[in-house]
């Protein structure tokens, strides 16, 4: 099994020269016999075929390798169930948002009625002491752990981002610190309940 799996950057590379040598192969089968008749017919130009076909053996063998390399790296990320993974990332990918903003507008609902609780005490009379311990059920959101889990829901659409975009390698390293760090494909039986359950 190959372990130096392409990066998207080489994998498109690798995809450009091949089909860059392809006209190439053709003008040179072209170009060989008639390359071949001007040697017979003039020793100066006897190295002239040999040197075109070790070319042409050479970019023939380096495509055959690059197509080689592109198919196993293809094969790899289908065998450790890639597609699925990333579905299931692509589906966490879409409710980030909408879980980030939620969370905001919790918060920030949190934040007023807190505001307003204190000022209807404050109000009425109570003193700072007695509202300090009427207030102890209802505490004021903690603006530090709010920013830490929006921090969080960043750093796991990034890292999940990374993922889908590390075409065909879909290193999973990259999915480090989220809900997929250790998915496996045989651990799944059901993809749809899977993908409800991980993506939820």
């Amino acid at each position: 099994m190959n372990t130096d799996i392409l990066n998207k950057k080489n994998y498109f590379k690798a995809m450009e020269v091949i089909g860059a040598l392809t006209p190439v192969f053709k003008q040179l089968d072209e170009v060989l016999p008639v390359v071949s008749a001007i040697t017979q017919a003039d020793s100066r130009f006897s190295n002239l075929e040999a040197c075109l076909s070790a070319a042409s053996g050479a970019l023939n063998e380096l495509s055959l390798t690059l197509q080689s390399v592109v198919a196993d790296d293809k094969s790899q990320a289908e065998e450790r169930g890639m597609r699925e993974l990333v579905q299931l990332c692509c589906n966490r990918l879409y409710k980030i948002p909408e879980q980030y903003s939620i969370k905001r507008r919790m918060f920030n609902g949190d934040k007023i009625n807190h505001a307003s609780a204190l000022n209807d005490l404050t109000i009425k009379g109570y003193t700072a002491a007695q509202i300090e311990r009427i207030m102890e059920v209802s505490p004021k959101p903690d603006e530090t752990a709010h920013h830490a889990e929006l921090v969080a829901l960043d750093a796991e659409q990034a890292a999940l981002e990374a993922f889908v975009a590390d075409f065909p390698r879909y290193n999973q390293d990259l999915l480090i610190g989220t809900q997929f760090e250790n998915w496996q494909p045989e651990k799944v039986v059901d993809f749809d309940a899977a993908a409800g359950a991980l993506a939820g």
